[in-house]
């Protein structure tokens, strides 16, 4: 209501102003576009107040505007998907499995290859995430011992390589061993859940 005001006012006073102009002394031309200046700069002020309070309103509250209510969006991120992480480091295992049960996942960790590969015979995780760099056995060499499983026993669970190893035959390398993906050390948290995600999607498809 107030914001078609606002601007009819400032219209007509630039007019007036642009229609008076000629018969205007410089002085008396400087105050009445002063005048139509302060009108048009209050009806913005009011437009910008409008605007936030048709933004934050409440659905249901009386008076102005409302932006529709919003229904509920069943957020199920990795729910349901149980998770091997592999690495020698403490604090990344900590901070991989912080940031994987927070998006409702299941996780296991294990410190060391072969320490991986008992946990997921015993476990029989949905997706690996693995290191590479590993003393004593790295992460190509667990992969591979993985891959020699008959499918029934795990052997074609999807794995994730998360490395510092970066470079394209670093790449390659871990693809040829039988990660499906690798991912580069330091990883933002969104781009690892959205790795995970999409391995964990075939087995999704395949339980459902």
């Amino acid at each position: 209501m107030y914001i078609p005001v606002f601007l009819i006012a400032a219209s007509l006073v630039l007019s007036a102003v642009l229609i008076g102009a000629p018969r205007m002394t410089r002085r008396s031309a400087r105050t009445a576009w002063v005048a139509g200046a302060g009108v048009a700069l209050a009806g913005i002020a009011v437009i910008a107040i409008q605007i936030l309070r048709w933004k934050w309103r409440r659905p249901g509250d009386s008076g102005g505007y409302s932006l529709p209510a919003l229904r509920p969006v069943a957020v199920r991120g990795l729910a349901g998907i149980r998770l091997l992480v592999v690495d020698d480091d403490p604090d990344w295992r900590s901070v991989a499995r912080r940031l994987l049960e927070d998006d409702h996942a299941q996780v296991v960790t294990a410190k060391s290859a072969r320490e991986a590969f008992e946990v997921f015979q015993r476990e029989r995780p949905d997706v690996i995430v693995s290191d590479i760099g590993m003393p004593e056995e790295d992460g190509y060499s667990f992969i591979r011992r993985v891959r020699q499983l008959p499918a029934s026993m795990g052997g074609r669970t999807p794995a994730l390589a998360l490395t510092a190893f970066t470079t394209p035959n670093d790449r390659m390398r871990a693809l040829d061993a039988g990660f499906e993906m690798h991912v580069a050390k330091p990883v933002e948290p969104r781009e690892l859940l959205s790795a995970v995600a999409k391995l964990s999607a075939g087995y999704r498809a395949g339980s459902e």
